[in-house]
């Protein structure tokens, strides 16, 4: 991405500060700068999300908000009052407020405090109860089998260019069977409620300050959008079991504020290794063209 080709975008906001630019990261899906300094904010460029998507993803977020359970970032409109922006080069930009916080820490040494994992384990719940009612003018595409299925797309290269690859494409069957036939409470999921999309307050950082990243929110199960967080939360990568007071106090915050409750127990097992299993055909699939 040229700083011209950003300049473009950000002459359509009314920003105070358009400079400096600092790029944040890259994903398949996105590319993500920080706009500004002393009024920062925040300019994320699809790469790959169409357009009713991202209004989807727009419309879920303002349902929020009012509803007022949690702090999301807020959306700039353009000068237009436009959800997005769009060039020829650049077909769709969004820019949010720039949300101040820390992240609860999840590596070997360092896990998330019960605090923190209780109060993540609330604003999730508070986020499926509000999100029972939600409906869109732009239905999404994503659902939670989108990564799954870029796996059946490609099972011919999987099958005959990477070890195991049978087995991965049979085991990617199985959990599309299996979630296809239960019949657990919906509505929209976040479909991403990591360590790192939920923000604490710099001065007290067992307060929760926010949550970011909304663009594979979708309506799915709650089960599979609670599965995927938990164990974020409590299991660290290279670890054989999760941390169980991480995992039991996460669980039980959520419990204290879901209308739907989560049982500790088989069902959920199966969602967390459904969950797993899709995060691993998202790499996978992402980098299909690197067997090695």
């Amino acid at each position: 991405m040229t700083e011209n080709q950003i300049e473009k975008i950000l002459d359509l906001y009314n920003f105070s500060e358009k400079t400096p630019v600092v790029f944040i990261r890259e994903s398949s899906d996105n590319i993500v700068y920080s706009i500004g300094d002393k009024n920062k904010h925040i300019l994320r460029i699809s790469k790959r999300l169409p357009l009713n998507g991202v209004q989807f993803e727009f419309e879920a977020t303002e349902h929020f908000s009012k509803a007022g359970v949690v702090t999301l970032p807020q959306w700039i409109k353009t000068k237009d009052g436009n959800f997005y922006a769009s060039t020829p080069e650049i077909p769709t930009a969004v820019a949010f407020e720039f949300l101040e916080g820390v992240h609860a820490e999840r590596t070997k040494e360092n896990m998330p405090t019960v605090v923190q994992a209780e109060e993540a384990g609330k604003a999730l719940a508070m986020l499926h109860n509000a999100g029972e009612n939600f409906s869109s003018d732009s239905p999404r595409s994503r659902t939670i089998f989108s990564e799954l299925e870029r796996v059946i797309t490609h099972k011919d290269i999987f099958i005959s260019q990477f070890e195991g690859g049978k087995e991965f494409v049979s085991e990617v069957r199985e959990a599309i069977v299996f979630a296809k036939g239960h019949s657990e409470p919906k509505g929209f999921i976040h479909n991403d409620y990591r360590v790192g999309n939920v923000f604490f307050q710099k001065e007290n950082p067992e307060k929760l300050k926010g949550i970011i990243d909304f663009d594979w929110g979708c309506i799915g199960p709650l089960s599979k959008d609670f599965a995927l967080g938990v164990v974020e939360w409590s299991f660290v990568s290279g670890a054989s079991m999760p941390d169980e007071k991480v995992f039991d106090t996460f669980l039980n915050g959520y419990n204290l504020v879901a209308t739907h409750k989560q049982i500790k127990g088989n069902d959920l097992y199966r969602w967390i290794w459904f969950s797993g299993l899709s995060d691993t055909a998202t790499w996978l699939c992402d980098n299909i063209n690197t067997p090695d």
